[in-house]
């Protein structure tokens, strides 16, 4: 799944369970994706994209959130924001 800087709304840092979080959200199964082999995610990404992606056989809306596991959840958070500003002043 490719992901592009203009689909991503929003970055945060993942400070609590995420099952917490996402039933704080109410949030359909369906809009959560989880990518983290062991490790609990530690960062989200908000998007909003109309694509799809292909899961196994089919092919499968892009999700609204995006969970992930990174070593250094900050140094990503930071990149992701600064992209996001470059987009919006272009």
């Amino acid at each position: 799944m490719d992901i592009r800087v203009q689909n991503i709304r929003d970055v945060s840092l993942l400070q609590s369970n995420l099952r917490a979080w996402a039933r704080s959200r109410m949030l359909d199964p369906r809009d959560l994706a989880v990518v983290s082999p062991l490790d609990a995610p530690n960062i989200m990404l908000e998007l909003e994209s109309r694509d799809t992606y292909l899961s196994l056989l089919s092919f499968k809306p892009i999700p609204r959130y995006l969970a992930l596991f990174v070593n250094e959840p900050q140094q990503l958070k930071s990149a992701v924001e600064n992209a996001m500003s470059a987009m919006q002043l272009q």
